[in-house]
């Protein structure tokens, strides 16, 4: 079975118990607690313990933006969208920041 380690990089897992797991990691063995050793399956499950598919990693889809058609408006208008979204990014860029200052979400 294939894992992935944020440190070791793939390996192939060699043997497992109910606390460790031994990967070899390009020739390199590893011996490592399963509990700390953060491995993703080939599945994108996460390896804990017996029950190594406990968890599942989720890969939020940012839905994509809305099409627009330039052609129907005219430069001052894109323009003025344009300035709009920059004063909205800037207005949520300092909110985050008040809100890291302040550790409130």
């Amino acid at each position: 079975m294939q894992v992935t380690s944020k440190t070791f990089g793939t390996g192939t897992v060699i043997s497992q118990d109910a606390s460790t797991v031994k990967v070899d990691f390009s020739g390199v063995v590893k011996t490592l607690l399963i509990k700390y050793a953060n491995l993703t399956l080939e599945d994108g499950s996460i390896m804990i313990g017996e029950d190594y598919k406990a968890k599942k990693v989720v890969k939020v889809k940012k839905a994509p933006l809305p099409k627009i058609d330039y052609s129907k408006y005219s430069d001052a208008e894109l323009v003025q969208m344009h300035n709009e979204l920059m004063g909205d990014l800037i207005e949520a860029k300092s909110e985050a920041r008040k809100d890291l200052k302040t550790g409130t979400r």
